[in-house]
């Protein structure tokens, strides 16, 4: 608020400002605010005072201008406005505010609130204005709701892809096929690789839109799996084995690497399963 000089007079060794009303011995040194300085007794019954607006669900219009003041020496000064250069913080709100020890005796909570409890207001619900104080924050104002008028609603998770994979049996193809993850959150591990995460419920609605050909992906997988169980063995055997020839042929002398890839000498299109062990391999003497 812009400051002025003050229009003094000295009245009986006292200087009085003709535009706020303020007297002092000496000549002030500080500004004048303009605007009459008034007790908070002495309000006009069209005005209200800034320290009063929150609890009465209103806020100052962008064109608002103070029209007196209650000046404080060492703090901020109380200014009050017209009610009619005022208007509704929340136009949803009902005139209905209470103070925070009448909601606290009636049991309101707020939507955070509810949200602990796995409680939401249902659509109809009736929202009530709040007025609370907190020496951190200062003064401010929040919306409560009566816990008879919520329900009951199941909080929502964020899977990992590995968890939907353990949980869900999902492959590389059907987590594509869910899309882009919902959240990013920091990986401990990798600073480029941040961890994606999934929505519980968008899974969960995605396979049951699509619940027909999920079944028969999972009666294939089982089907995949009991075969691997039985067959186990013999496809261990088979790894180990392509195993043992790869380290031959790294030490056999008829071969060499290129830019494709290793190449042989006698086996240039490479040995059958049936042909390992490899009969034609010699020990490189480098």
């Amino acid at each position: 608020m812009a400051q002025l000089e003050h229009l003094l007079e000295k009245q009986d060794k006292i200087w009085i400002c003709k535009t706020c009303g303020l007297t002092w011995k000496r000549k002030p040194k500080v500004k004048c605010q303009g605007i009459p300085a008034i007790r908070h007794d002495e309000l006009p019954s069209c005005a209200i005072w800034d320290f009063n607006l929150y609890r009465n669900n209103l806020t100052k219009k962008r064109e608002a201008k103070p029209i007196a003041y209650h000046h404080k020496r060492s703090y901020r000064h109380d200014y009050c406005y017209k009610l009619s250069d005022c208007k509704k913080r929340f136009e949803d709100i009902p005139d209905l505010i209470l103070t925070k020890q009448e909601k606290d005796k009636l049991g309101y909570k707020t939507k955070n609130q509810l949200e602990k409890m796995h409680l939401q207001p249902k659509p109809n619900a009736r929202k009530c204005g709040v007025y609370y104080w907190e020496k951190e924050t200062g003064g401010g104002f929040a919306v409560f709701y009566h816990p008879n008028d919520t329900e009951f609603f199941a909080p929502d998770q964020y899977l990992t892809k590995t968890t939907l994979k353990k949980i869900y049996l999902l492959s590389e193809g059907w987590v594509k096929r869910l899309g882009e993850p919902d959240k990013m959150a920091d990986n401990p591990h990798s600073y480029t690789h941040p961890i994606k995460l999934y929505s519980r419920k968008r899974v969960e609605k995605f396979l049951a839109n699509n619940a027909s050909e999920y079944s028969n992906w999972l009666d294939k997988r089982d089907t995949y799996l009991a075969i691997f169980e039985k067959n186990k063995d013999k496809i261990q055997q088979a790894r180990d084995l392509v195993k043992n020839q790869q380290k031959m042929c790294l030490r056999c002398a008829s071969s060499c690497a290129l830019d494709s890839g290793l190449f042989c000498a006698i086996h240039p299109t490479g040995l059958e399963r049936y042909q390992m062990p490899c009969k034609d391999f010699s020990e490189r003497n480098d």
